[in-house]
């Protein structure tokens, strides 16, 4: 079956992993907002599959790269705060800290 898309969207208020998301990518420097698409698929009665693909465009640094992303959840809002966590953890292992100051013990 086929996957019918059914909202995009910035996630703006969503509380959760998008709003985190959107803090660290300010941090980062990102200059652009992350847009995610839901898509369903329904298999019967009550049955829906929802995809959550957000694409992440790169910053305005040399060497820096476009990310995409794909979750799937049993709701809408699962699926959104799936692939946010999907991309806060990429980003966290591909940029590293965001802000983070050095514990005192560290040398």
């Amino acid at each position: 079956m086929a996957f019918n898309l059914i909202m995009v969207t910035y996630a703006l208020n969503t509380v959760g992993f998008p709003a985190l998301l959107n803090e660290m990518l300010r941090k980062a420097h990102y200059t652009f907002r992350p847009e995610c698409a839901v898509y369903a698929c329904g298999y019967g009665v009550g049955l829906v599959d929802y995809v959550a693909t957000l694409h992440l465009e790169a910053r305005m640094v040399v060497g820096s790269e476009a990310y995409d992303f794909e979750a799937r959840g049993t709701s809408l809002e699962m699926a959104i705060q799936e692939v946010a966590r999907e991309a806060m953890t990429r980003l966290c292992m591909s940029i590293g800290s965001f802000g983070r100051s050095p514990s005192p013990t560290s040398r």
